[in-house]
């Protein structure tokens, strides 16, 4: 029971990682109807930009930009929780599943996903930046709406 209740609570800890992430990169409402923990292609978020937001020229400019900057970090913060993950995997094979060092671990995996979550949200804030009133609310919603879905 308790190595369940572990890997539960590493699954959840991953999602959350996966949802800071999509919460940045994937705001579509056509994506609504289901959960999916991976960033948005570029397509999705140009078809986003233009087809939902109504963007300017000038401001999709802007806005990749935040993206690409963004990616940049998201990347890193991803790398960190692949490592952990693999430290993870390593002292469960070497010590099992209840080794104190699973704790460690697992708060390295859950810090790199609250620091992509944070890093996620100041993204979310400087797009709005770029953003007139009604993009910025056509923005907040759907990020809301994915956050009340997970």
């Amino acid at each position: 029971m308790k190595i369940k209740l572990i890997v539960y609570l590493i699954v959840f800890f991953l999602c959350g990682g996966a949802i800071g992430v999509w919460l940045g990169q994937r705001t579509m409402p056509q994506f609504q109807e289901g959960a999916y923990c991976r960033p948005a292609s570029q397509d999705e978020l140009d078809s986003f930009y233009t087809n939902i937001l109504k963007v300017s020229d000038e401001q999709k400019k802007r806005i990749m930009k935040i993206e690409q900057a963004y990616q940049k970090e998201r990347d890193q913060f991803a790398g960190q929780m692949h490592q952990a993950n693999l430290q993870l995997a390593d002292v469960i094979e070497r010590d099992g599943y209840e080794s104190p060092k699973i704790r460690l671990m697992v708060t390295q995996i859950h810090s790199a996903m609250g620091e992509l979550q944070a890093l996620s949200l100041k993204h979310l804030a400087a797009v709005e930046k770029v953003l007139d009133a009604e993009q910025a609310e056509l923005l907040k919603d759907s990020a809301v709406s994915r956050l009340r879905q997970n």
